[in-house]
Parts: C-alpha cells; structure tokens; sequence
C-alpha cells in the first residue's frame, strides 16, 4: 500500500486550517489519517501560529516512500527538507494528451464567420418571401 503526505481540511466557511496527515494513496481527503505531522493555517489571525511540522516524522515518512502533494512538497522545501527526499521518484503524467492542430486542406474553402444574427436574419428573410 502506497502513502502520501497530503493536507485534511479542517476549519469553517472562508476560514480554513489544513492539518499536514500522511494517508493511503487512496483515501478521500478529509479521511482517516494514518499520522498527522503538523498543522498549516494559510490565513493565522493575531495570535494563531502559521505552521507547526514535525520535521522528524516528515523525514520518516519521506523515507518510507511516502509521496508529498504538491503543496505539501512547497511546505516541506520552505521549512528546510531538501527536495531530493522524495524527488527520486517520477510524478504520474495526466492521462489527457495535448491535442494536434490540424490544418485545413489548401483547397478548402474559406468559412464565413458566423454572428448570431444571421440565423435571425435569415429566418427573416424566408418569412418575408413566403409572405409576398
């Protein structure tokens, strides 16, 4: 079972907090954590503390093979873990390919922008021929 270092949201409306928890690659994200490692509060007010971390089990878990999100990863580099913990291995690429351009064919004849007018003003025109 593959694990990763990710952030539980916790908190209220407009007021989150994100506790930093190690979890099984697929848990849902507010789930049961396996280990929290520290707390993240991207808005502190007066007195509440920004960030607490425990550098110790953090590296602990790098060494398990646990994979950091991506913001977790920005967090970790902030806070002195050096990337190479968990850089080794290779991030998954999205299953979507870019799309090629394709270009139109030199005999095709050119379209004529179409407004949504002239729908409108074609119907018109039908209507004012049946009409006479």
């Amino acid at each position: 079972m593959s694990v990763s270092i990710r952030l539980k949201r916790m908190g209220r409306v407009h007021l989150p907090f994100y506790n930093i928890a190690v979890f099984p690659t697929l848990a849902r994200r507010d789930g049961q954590p396996i280990e929290e490692l520290g707390l993240f509060n991207p808005a502190p007010r007066g007195k509440q503390e920004a960030l607490r971390l425990d550098l110790e089990r953090a590296k602990y878990w790098l060494a398990q093979g646990a994979k950091p999100s991506d913001t977790v990863a920005k967090i970790f580099r902030d806070n002195g873990l050096k990337g190479d913990l968990w850089a080794s291995a290779p991030r998954k690429k999205s299953k979507s390919a870019p799309k090629k351009r394709v270009k139109p064919a030199a005999d095709a004849k050119p379209r004529k922008p179409r407004t949504a007018n002239s729908k409108l003003t074609a119907d018109r025109q039908k209507k004012a021929g049946a009409a006479s």
